[in-house]
């Protein structure tokens, strides 16, 4: 599990607690510029005032002279602005508010130079960047701010201001389905925003989607019941004629044509603004989780059909990437990289496809899965493609045993297997070797190197596993001094080619075995990059186990990983893994490089990270390597300050490329987290949960996040429900099962209840994890609770229970660790 901070992780050792109901106002920074985000100034204008009563630092100055501003009390936020110069005048919230006053009072300069000032010191300050483009829009500047949100968007996706006034920005431009698309992805940050609803209501208005508009006005009106622009609102939105759904799917097939031709225009603009209404109308009718995905399929079908194929490709990642219709979307990708030739592709693809979810696109895959080994088979004149095949028709005939293509794939396959066997193997392994590498030597000779590298290559292509080849090439570099990058490579895999396989021992330690077997997939085939990477790979990890324990094998593991990735590169500069395994190498290399030694410690890690630019660069919507790179940057980024960011920008990506995806989630809600955005938090363990409804690990995080986002009472039923469903598995004592009942203790008193008391007793029955309470009081104070009732922090003497051994406290149990590694 994460550490709950220095509060509750240190607790679930040493807590002794009651919260009880409170009556004394205590409020936080925190709290008054989780109101300001929200829009809701009034709420922030009052817990700010508390906040600077209680602690007046300048971040509480600040978000008390952002409310006054919004309330128009210009002259107060002066005073706020002042109050932060007389704690330091080079704070950067001095120099944001007084930016922000003199936008107010129309001073176009002054402000934007303040802001400049800002951004020139920090150019990614997506803060600075959404403020300063409030003020552009505020002081009706060339391009209203545009340039600013877009860039605070692409930065941090996870911060609603920027969405809400680009919003504003597209709305009047008339583009009114971005413009609600913008105020959705507001409402997923900070659903209880104030603003952002009822103007997604008047939106859907505009557009004509009475269910839509009506269901955002139910939901605004629960929490201002007699508000008269609700009403209204509600008002016309009923007047709203009712859409059909056969209406409204030709609608929806209307605009998705009028999208493809855009497309096929080269009209992005159009496009994207014509999937974006059909979205929206059939949304109005179909539940919204599987609207995304079907347009995607439907538009690309359309473009295939007008053989726009690149552009259809788009379209099927996006269904793939975006929804519950993964399946299909796979498929087509898998038939179109078959029609390419790009036959692995297409296997990568297929193997995707979960027979669970859609068995006849399963089989259907399988089907044109042994259609591309034949294709692998032929090319390779290697019959051993053909074996997987014989396995794929067996299973597509268990998942779809109607599906006629598989008797057809079936004569396809007896019929390559027969042309293997009866093929001429000299020909098939390069007719005339000798003949061929001669003329290949007098190309070379005759100082045609081009023709005689590409006559080598073709050779190699046909004859991967002939040492005499390789030998052959370097014999003719040799002789006529021609330089080839690739030399090490054919004089290592001519060597392993002419040597003894090795032998897999009996016994040895795992890691020994390991290394063994990795040896002999190199032996086997050492021609191919990827058995060098996975044993670069496990070089680099035994080279780091030696430096931790001060063994000197480190010098000799380090350099055969570093070897190996190397070649990998060589044999195959278009495979990620690749150049992931030698930054992987690299990183341990600056690890065991004297820590004195700054300059080379700096150089190792910039090659390190410029392999690992380069990966990504090779598959930059591959989830795997996007997390991969994320945690590189966490771990190891160059610029110390910016890593948690960077690492957060990588993990959105990753959930991006693929949302079902729970150790992007994962991810991606512990940076958040760790950054202060609890609600990207929280939203991405409601995801997780949404996939895997009985991830135990998921639910403990989701109510520690709900804590932290003062949503006491989530918390308590999160917990809750987590205490239910461990005292169900008759687990009651564990340290875990413990601290959910703190857990659960401290939410209910945060939230007033008094029920909060009685778990408490129980925790304090547990004495092996309990200290004193002096210790567990002042943690708590830590906590950052608000609850208008918070009265005191009531310590709770225990009992210790002798039953209970103390050396349970070194025993964790994790019955709730299933987090992915």
């Amino acid at each position: 599990m994460r550490s709950f901070s220095p509060l509750l992780r240190a607790s679930a050792r040493a807590l002794s607690l009651t919260l009880a109901l409170a009556s004394v106002a205590h409020a936080s920074p925190q709290d008054a510029n989780a109101a300001l985000q929200a829009h809701d100034y009034p709420a922030a204008l009052s817990l700010a005032e508390a906040a600077v009563k209680e602690e007046p630092i300048p971040f509480a100055h600040f978000v008390l002279g952002s409310a006054q501003l919004h309330l128009g009390q210009i002259d107060a936020a002066e005073k706020s602005a002042a109050a932060i110069a007389r704690l330091d005048p080079t704070d950067t919230f001095a120099i944001t508010l007084r930016a922000q006053i003199a936008a107010a009072r129309g001073q176009t300069q002054p402000a934007l130079a303040l802001f400049d000032q800002l951004l020139t010191a920090s150019p990614d300050d997506t803060e600075a960047l959404t403020n300063r483009g409030a003020a552009k829009l505020l002081l009706k500047t060339a391009d209203r701010g545009l340039a600013d949100f877009n860039r605070a968007i692409e930065l941090s996706d996870y911060s609603a201001e920027p969405f809400f006034l680009r919003s504003q920005l597209l709305a009047a431009s008339g583009d009114i389905p971005a413009a609600t698309a913008d105020l959705s992805r507001v409402l997923e940050i900070i659903p209880a925003h104030l603003e952002a609803r009822p103007l997604r209501a008047a939106h859907f208005i505009t557009l004509k989607l009475r269910r839509l508009a009506l269901a955002d006005i139910e939901i605004a009106l629960e929490s201002a019941p007699t508000s008269q622009p609700l009403l209204a609102l509600r008002t016309r939105a009923e007047a709203l004629p009712e859409i059909f759904p056969a209406d409204a799917q030709r609608q929806v097939t209307a605009l998705l044509r009028e999208s493809a031709t855009a497309l096929a225009k080269n009209d992005p603009a159009t496009a994207a603004k014509k999937l974006q209404l059909a979205t929206l109308t059939a949304q109005n009718n179909t539940p919204a989780s599987t609207v995304e995905p079907q347009l995607y399929l439907e538009r690309g079908d359309l473009l295939l059909s007008s053989g726009l194929t690149d552009l259809a490709k788009d379209d099927y990642r996006n269904a793939r990437y975006s929804g519950d219709l993964v399946p299909p979307a796979l498929l087509r990708l898998a038939r179109l990289e078959f029609a390419d030739k790009k036959f692995s592709d297409a296997l990568e693809l297929i193997a995707a496809i979960d027979p669970g979810v859609s068995p006849h696109n399963a089989a259907e895959g399988l089907v044109l899965g042994t259609r591309a080994r034949i294709a692998l088979a032929e090319e390779s004149s290697d019959a051993g493609e053909l074996t997987p095949a014989v396995d794929f028709l067996k299973t597509a005939r268990q998942l779809a045993p109607e599906l006629a293509d598989i008797a057809t794939a079936e004569k396809e396959l007896i019929a390559a297997r027969r042309k293997l066997r009866t093929a001429s193997p000299s020909k098939l392994q390069g007719e005339n070797l000798p003949t061929a590498l001669a003329k290949a030597h007098d190309l070379a000779k005759n100082a045609d190197f081009a023709a005689a590298r590409a006559l080598y290559d073709r050779i190699l292509q046909l004859n991967p596993a002939n040492p005499a080849v390789y030998e052959a090439r370097l014999a003719t570099a040799a002789e006529f001094g021609i330089n080839d990058p690739r030399a090490a490579a054919f004089k290592t895999i001519a060597a392993e080619l002419r040597a003894p396989a090795p032998v897999i021992p009996t016994t040895g330690t795992p890691d020994d075995l390991a290394l063994a077997r990795a040896n002999l997939a190199v032996h086997e085939r050492p021609y191919l990059s990827r058995p060098y990477i996975a044993r670069a790979r496990l070089h680099a990890a035994r080279a780091g186990a030696a430096y931790t324990a001060g063994k000197p094998a480190v010098t000799s593991e380090l350099a055969a990983a570093l070897s190996d990735a190397r070649l990998a590169v060589q044999l195959d500069a278009y495979d990620p893994q690749a150049h992931a395994a030698l930054a992987e190498a690299l990183i341990v290399q600056r690890r065991t490089t004297d820590s004195i030694n700054f300059s080379a410690r700096d150089a190792v890690l910039t090659q390190a990270f410029a392999s690992a630019n380069r990966a990504l660069a090779l598959a930059p919507d591959d989830t795997g390597l996007l997390l991969w790179r994320g945690d590189l940057e966490r771990d190891h980024g160059p610029e110390i300050l910016q890593r948690d960011s960077r690492a957060l920008r990588l993990y959105a990506r990753a959930t991006r490329s693929d949302p079902r995806s729970t150790r992007a989630l994962y991810a991606h809600a512990t940076a958040a987290f760790k950054s202060g955005n609890h609600t990207a938090a929280l939203a991405d363990y409601r995801q997780v949960l949404h996939l895997e409804p009985d991830n135990l690990y998921a639910r403990y995080e989701l109510g520690v996040a709900q804590l932290y986002a003062r949503a006491y009472t989530d918390a308590a039923a999160t917990f809750s429900g987590l205490q239910q469903t461990q005292a169900a598995a008759g687990d009651k004592t564990s340290a875990d099962a413990i601290e959910t009942e703190q857990l659960h203790a401290i939410a209910l008193a945060a939230a007033g209840d008094d029920r909060s008391e009685a778990l408490a007793k129980n925790v304090l029955t547990h004495s092996e994890w309990i200290g004193n309470a002096d210790a567990a009081l002042e943690n708590l104070t830590q906590l950052p609770l608000h609850a208008p009732q918070l009265d005191r922090l009531q310590k709770l003497q225990g009992t210790p229970n002798p039953a209970l051994p103390k050396t349970r406290a070194n025993q964790r149990e994790t019955t709730l660790d299933a987090s992915p590694r």
